[in-house]
């Protein structure tokens, strides 16, 4: 959804380069830091917290984007 919000609200013409708490280059550094940390320490939960992490940052990564570009939107 945290690209799609993106790609969808370029396509209509607005600027959305830097918004969103976690954009695909962050998300991938808590994927291979999750990956570390799980390869070091062995612990079941370091993935699932950490996977929840990411779930609840990517989605309000989205929920901002969409927010952005409904006021865009509205202000034209």
């Amino acid at each position: 959804m945290t690209s799609y919000a993106r790609a969808r609200a370029e396509a209509l013409g607005i600027k959305m380069m830097g918004i969103g708490l976690l954009e695909r280059e962050e998300r991938l550094i808590l994927i291979l830091l999750i990956l570390l940390i799980f390869i070091v320490t062995s612990m079941d939960a370091v993935v699932l917290y950490g996977l929840l992490l990411l779930a609840l940052l990517t989605n309000v990564t989205a929920v901002e984007r969409i927010i952005m570009a409904v006021r865009s939107l509205s202000s034209t």
